[in-house]
């Protein structure tokens, strides 16, 4: 395998768009035993209450050794309803809410079996929003840390707003409030600035882990 190798990411934090958009094709890890509490299933926004963790519910079939493929997404709760609550809730005063929603929300109300079904749903949308030209796929087998490949899988911690990753501040709707707030989802980014901006943000970022 040669393309960069990405973590599967349930709407990815700002740097690991910021990574993607460098990149002119990818592979998503799908044959790793998944790890758990990262942004594979989680994802962060900032609401009038500060910052707020959203969590898909997933099910390992095959227990601590199910491969990150094989998780399936529990619809036991009605997680994905909470989670359009909340988002709607957190940014549908900023000024590019029209521009994102009504996609985001279908996909989340669409029925997902797999984790990974999911994620690279709200991946390609965001791509698509962002107009990052990107060539991702799926892995079709598992890398060893050390391999000669460029492994992003644990560039991230597993709270997203923790990350090293240098940002420059950005408007955002709480950030009187709570203060500047990097690395949440990428759908603080673009709700807030909007996709044209949240484009040139991306690029601007400093600090990135090298593509060589």
């Amino acid at each position: 395998m040669t393309e960069p190798l990405f973590p599967t990411s349930y709407l990815p934090p700002i740097g690991y768009m910021a990574l993607l958009a460098r990149c002119g094709h990818a592979a998503i890890e799908f044959c790793e035993t998944f790890p758990k509490q990262t942004h594979r299933n989680r994802a962060e926004i900032l609401t009038s209450n500060g910052i707020l963790r959203l969590s898909v519910p997933v099910v390992r079939t095959n227990g601590n050794h199910t491969l990150t493929r094989d998780i399936t997404v529990s619809y036991a709760e009605r997680w994905n309803i909470q989670h359009i609550r909340a988002i709607e809730s957190a940014y549908n005063a900023t000024p590019y809410f029209l521009y994102l929603w009504d996609g985001l929300r279908d996909i989340l109300m669409s029925h997902h079996d797999y984790l990974t079904d999911l994620n690279q749903a709200t991946l390609r949308y965001l791509m698509k929003t962002l107009g990052i030209e990107c060539r991702v796929e799926a892995s079709d087998s598992f890398s060893q840390p050390g391999d000669s490949i460029t492994d992003y899988r644990n560039s991230f911690s597993h709270k997203p707003s923790s990350s090293a990753v240098s940002m420059p501040p950005y408007y955002q709707l709480w950030s009187e409030r709570h203060g500047f707030c990097p690395n949440l989802s990428i759908i603080d980014l673009i709700f807030n600035i909007g996709p044209s901006e949240s484009r040139r943000y991306l690029s601007s970022i400093c600090h990135l882990p090298p593509l060589s």
